[in-house]
């Protein structure tokens, strides 16, 4: 008897989620579609025909659980400068949980990625913009952006600080811990130059603490 769409969908998720988990727990050339499989309780061949290649599936459980974040961010009761810091916090937080994502994302394939993992992606980055977006927008509701600001170039320019510094820590370049320091730093200071009153001298102030933490490293 056919399977729903519903119960599918259902057996999808249980992949993703299992990735997941090794990706928490496993070394990543220990995640193998057969271990992924039991993991999920399903068959190396029924992982074979949902996602056709490992990559695909470890691309899709990254890019999927990102774009939870970002939902968990846009939904969240803060606003403004919290709702963008809760943002960071929340993929910071995922990084360090999914130990295997960095050298999972150095793994993964640049040229033929599947049309349906690639708009999974630009979904992710479309939704970290907006997540910018919607806590400048509430930054200049409050009267904490200065008037000549525009919202959306500043949202799009954090947005390309933001990935261009996660892409330091998927090439090695950097440790998590530095990167999540270094990320917050370069975009407080940002934010410090455009806000005003109170979010102004809490951008300083994030500014100035990772800027501490900072100078005890090296990111080179």
């Amino acid at each position: 008897m056919p399977i729903t769409r519903k119960k599918r969908l259902e057996r999808r998720q249980a992949m993703l989620n299992a990735a997941r988990k090794l990706m928490s727990t496993a070394p990543y050339d220990e995640i193998t579609m057969r271990n992924i499989a039991t993991a999920a309780g399903v068959t190396p061949p029924t992982l074979y025909n949902t996602f056709t290649t490992r990559e695909g599936l470890i691309l899709e459980a990254i890019l999927s659980e990102i774009e939870e974040r970002i939902k968990a961010a846009l939904n969240a009761d803060e606003r403004g400068l919290d709702r963008i810091l809760r943002f960071l916090s929340l993929i910071a937080d995922l990084l360090a949980s999914r130990k295997t994502y960095p050298e999972a994302m150095m793994d993964m394939p640049t040229g033929d990625i599947p049309e349906g993992i690639r708009q999974i992606g630009i979904r992710a980055y479309e939704g970290t913009l907006r997540v910018f977006a919607t806590g400048i927008e509430e930054m200049r509701a409050d009267g904490e952006l200065a008037d000549w600001v525009e919202p959306i170039p500043l949202a799009e320019r954090m947005g390309t600080l933001h990935r261009g510094m996660r892409n330091d820590q998927v090439t090695g370049l950097v440790t998590r811990q530095q990167v999540d320091d270094a990320t917050t730093y370069a975009l407080a200071v940002m934010l410090a130059g455009v806000t005003r009153g109170g979010a102004r001298e809490r951008c300083q102030a994030i500014a100035t603490e990772t800027q501490r933490k900072l100078g005890a490293t090296t990111l080179a």
